[in-house]
């Protein structure tokens, strides 16, 4: 359980069997603060925090990340992938203001506008591009 963490720091992160160093980033910081500052994260943060890693819910999405990535090379006449690595690289971890939480990251089939994972009021709900909830 973590329970110190600033804004901008960098936590080591299992998902499907793969590690990242992914960079926790908070909104609140955001809209309160310097780009970039090292804030606290407040408690509410850290629950959040604390819940998707202690659920593992990121590890029963692998055949939705699959899904994603091949829907996208299909729009693009590509073949579609067996795989979800190294289609995917886990860049960071997002807790917004409003009970929502995205992990993002950089995504083969949309390079341009990188992959997340998106979490509502700690219930899945849906993979897009970065931009979607940021």
């Amino acid at each position: 359980m973590i329970e110190k963490l600033n804004n901008t720091d960098k936590i080591k992160f299992n998902i499907l069997g793969k590690s990242f160093e992914l960079e926790v980033l908070t909104q609140r910081a955001f809209l309160d603060f310097n780009v970039g500052d090292a804030i606290p994260l407040n408690n509410k943060e850290l629950d959040e925090l604390n819940w998707l890693i202690n659920s593992k819910i990121l590890d029963t999405l692998e055949k939705e990340l699959l899904d994603y990535c091949n829907q996208n090379y299909k729009k693009m006449g590509e073949s579609e992938i067996p795989e979800i690595y190294p289609e995917i690289n886990f860049k960071q971890l997002y807790i917004l203001t409003d009970n929502r939480i995205a992990v993002l990251g950089e995504c083969n089939s949309d390079f341009e506008h990188g992959i997340s994972v998106k979490f509502n009021n700690r219930e899945f709900c849906g993979i897009g591009q970065n931009a979607d909830w940021i």
